[in-house]
């Protein structure tokens, strides 16, 4: 007998359930099957359409007939249930009508009461105010009376302790005056020299970096002040004042006197320690020329400043920018038209130089006043000019640099985010300033041997090195990125790897 082998597709449910049989059940399932679905269609192929048809009807109007039963029984639970709700809801209706009436009339009730009872309290009050203000008017008369008779025994008094403490005034006063007579006091040399030793202190602490510097005591030395300042090939003349009271004009007219003894030095420094400078206390320092190539630069209240050192440094820089200067101009009679013209930029006050110059060219010799007229308005015009920068707006800037800055050898920031940064932290010095000036007080601040202008930009614009922004400016200035961009951005770099 020989066997064939049959392929069948089943489903995973089939499939799970035949593997469980043997391979005699799977056979006899198949035949048996079979045999089933064979009668199945003998009997299908022996009932016609018409009887199939009829026994479908048939059961389509009984579940018709069932349909119909169930919706009138369905309609009348319906309006059973609907005049239920209207009764229910008209007696709901009354009941609440009838409780708001009540909660009205209780509360037309409270408020009457309290309307009553409100009234009454004020008349009552008002009999209990005028019974006080009675008492108090009687009380007050008492205490007046009272308090002129202690008024009185109180001057009595106050005039015999008062002889008693006098006495003992005098008495203490002269213990004191002998005291003090004994006691050792500062002598004005002593005050100097604490005063020097000070000033010595800072300005080797701020300029020790310097190239040629040197510190040289030499108030023993006559009109040469307290020290000659040696930085970077110039000399410069210092006074230190330790005074509690304002340094006075007397001590300015002394520097002046010794600044023109010293031909050779073009800068000198009284710098007041603890109180201000007489009529030069505008600013933290102030430029005052003597002559148009001297100057004294007036420092006040040093050493109560934070910034001190940034501020000898503000100072010194300025001096050798205008030691450059004065340097750099050609002598001879056309010096005060360059010194105009490079310096000052003022046109008005140019013009009226230069018709003072063709006059004292043209009579010299009878002349001379109008040639020291000259003199003086161009040192006015430097003072105006150097005080312009330095007493509005070189403190703050100088104070804000110290602050956001500080060094690093590496480093190197562009003036225009500098200035970027100044102008949204101080708008209103910044719209007074503008950028040109905020930039030529930048540079005497950070000093020329700091400053790089980069080939083919223009504008001014340069960059300042040695110099990094503190850590919490660097944080406040960092942009923080969108969450949803970090997100984007991963989901790219997987995609892409």
């Amino acid at each position: 007998m020989t066997t064939k082998k049959i392929e069948i597709d089943v489903n995973d449910v089939d499939y799970s359930s035949l593997c469980f049989l043997t391979q005699e059940e799977r056979l006899i399932a198949i035949k048996s099957g079979t045999v089933c679905l064979q009668e199945c269609k003998s009997r299908m192929a022996e009932v016609n359409n018409a009887e199939v048809y009829k026994e479908i009807e048939g059961q389509f109007f009984d579940r018709f007939s069932l349909l119909s039963e169930e919706k009138k029984r369905l309609e009348q639970e319906v309006m059973i249930e609907r005049e239920l709700h209207e009764r229910e809801k008209k007696m709901y209706d009354e009941r609440l009508e009838d409780e708001i009436g009540r909660v009205v009339r209780h509360k037309i009730e409270v408020l009457d009461r309290l309307t009553t009872e409100k009234s009454q309290e004020a008349l009552r009050l008002a009999e209990i105010i005028r019974l006080r203000d009675n008492e108090l008017f009687e009380l007050k008369e008492k205490m007046r009376m009272q308090m002129a008779n202690f008024d009185v025994k109180v001057q009595r008094e106050v005039a015999i302790i008062g002889e008693k403490m006098n006495s003992a005034l005098e008495r203490n006063s002269q213990v004191l005056e002998s005291v003090n007579a004994k006691t050792a006091t500062k002598t004005s040399s002593e005050i100097g020299a604490i005063g020097e030793q000070c000033f010595y202190d800072v300005a080797k602490a701020t300029f020790c970096d310097f190239d040629g510097f040197d510190i040289e005591d030499v108030h023993n030395q006559p009109h040469k002040g307290d020290f000659l300042l040696s930085l970077r090939g110039m000399t410069i003349m210092v006074d230190s004042k330790y005074y509690k009271r304002n340094v006075d004009n007397p001590q300015i007219d002394k520097i002046k006197s010794d600044l023109r003894r010293n031909t050779n030095i073009r800068f000198a420094w009284l710098v007041s320690l603890y109180s201000d400078i007489d009529k030069r206390d505008k600013a933290t320092f102030m430029f005052e020329w003597i002559t148009d190539e001297q100057c004294v630069v007036h420092i006040n209240r040093l050493m109560l400043m934070e910034n001190r050192e940034a501020v000898l440094k503000s100072v010194f820089y300025l001096c050798q920018d205008y030691d450059k200067r004065i340097s750099s101009r050609s002598t001879g009679s056309d010096e005060l038209v360059e010194i105009k013209n490079s310096y000052f930029k003022v046109a008005e006050r140019v013009g009226e130089m230069r018709k003072r110059m063709r006059e004292l060219k043209a009579v010299i010799v009878s002349t001379r006043s109008l040639y020291d007229l000259l003199e003086k308005d161009i040192v006015n015009l430097m003072n105006n000019e150097s005080n312009d920068v330095n007493v509005k707006h070189h403190g703050s800037v100088s104070g804000w640099f110290t602050e956001k800055m500080k060094k690093n050898t590496e480093g190197c920031i562009r003036s225009t985010v500098i200035w970027n940064m100044f102008k949204r932290e101080q708008p209103q010095i910044s719209q007074d300033m503008g950028v040109g000036k905020f930039k030529e007080i930048l540079i005497t601040v950070v000093g020329e041997e700091n400053i790089f202008y980069p080939k083919g930009k223009t504008g001014g614009m340069f960059e300042v090195k040695g110099i990094e922004w503190v850590d919490d400016v660097q944080t406040k200035n960092i942009v923080k990125p969108d969450p949803s961009q970090q997100i984007l951005k991963v989901k790219t770099e997987k995609v892409e790897s």
